[in-house]
C-alpha cells in the first residue's frame, strides 16, 4: 500500500502526478514547494469532508458553553478545534441537533471547533477529525489527495489545465467506491421517526 511518512512526501506524490522534480522540503523558495504548502492543509481538509473516512473517525462528549442558543435548540456544545465534520450524533434524529456560527458575541474570540446546538444532555458526536501525519492516511485518502493537490498545483506552476482536469477526474473517480461504501457503513440504529420542533411545525402531521 502507498504510503507519505511526512507532508513533503505526501506532496512528492502530487507534483509526480503533473511531472514536476520532487522537493526537498515544503520551505523551498522554489514555486513547487510554495504552492503545495499553500494549498495542502485546504486540500486535506476538504477531501476529509467529503468522505466518512474510517481512518479519520473520533467520537466526544464535548463540553457546554454557558451562552444559550437563539434557535429552537438551546444548548451549545463546543466541538473539538480538529473537528472538520459531524456526522452524527449517537441516539438524535438529524433534526434533533444543528451547528452554528462559533461565535455568538461578535466581540469574543472565536471557537475553532465550531458549536453544536441541540436539547439533549451530553450528546456523543462522531466527527472525522483532522489526522495531520500523512503516515495514518489511508491509502485511498492518500492516493485521491495527491491527485487533488497536483490538480491545484498545476495550472500556478505553469503545467496545463488539461492535466488538473485530468487529475480531478480521476480523483472522482477513485472517490464513488468509498462514498458508497461508507454509505453502507452508517448503522442504522433508530426506526425512522418525526420528532420536536420539525414535527410541530409540519402540523404534527406524519410523513406517512
Amino acid at each position: 500500500m502507498a504510503r507519505a511518512a511526512t507532508e513533503t512526501e505526501a506532496a512528492n506524490g502530487a507534483l509526480a502526478e503533473i511531472g514536476e522534480p520532487p522537493i526537498a522540503s515544503l520551505d523551498e523558495p522554489r514555486a513547487a514547494a510554495r504552492v503545495c504548502k499553500s494549498r495542502f492543509h485546504d486540500v486535506r481538509d476538504a477531501l476529509l469532508r467529503e468522505a466518512d473516512w474510517n481512518f479519520a473517525t473520533a467520537w466526544v462528549v464535548p463540553g457546554m458553553d454557558p451562552t444559550p442558543a437563539r434557535g429552537p435548540l438551546k444548548k451549545r456544545y463546543v466541538l473539538p478545534p480538529d473537528c472538520v465534520k459531524v456526522r452524527f450524533v449517537e441516539g438524535l434524529e438529524e433534526d434533533e441537533w444543528a451547528l452554528e456560527a462559533s461565535s455568538v458575541d461578535p466581540t469574543s474570540a472565536p471557537i475553532l471547533g465550531g458549536i453544536l446546538v441541540t436539547n439533549a444532555a451530553a450528546p456523543n458526536v462522531c466527527y472525522t477529525r483532522i489526522i495531520q501525519q500523512p503516515v495514518l492516511w489511508d491509502a485511498l485518502f492518500l492516493t485521491v489527495f495527491q491527485k487533488r493537490l497536483g490538480a491545484a498545483a498545476a495550472p500556478r506552476i505553469g503545467r496545463s489545465q488539461a492535466i488538473a482536469g485530468r487529475l480531478n477526474g480521476e480523483a472522482a473517480a477513485l472517490l464513488k467506491p468509498a462514498k458508497r461504501r461508507d454509505s453502507q457503513e452508517k448503522a442504522r440504529t433508530q426506526l425512522p421517526r418525526e420528532t420536536s420542533w420539525l414535527a410541530a411545525r409540519r402540523g404534527g402531521r406524519r410523513p406517512w
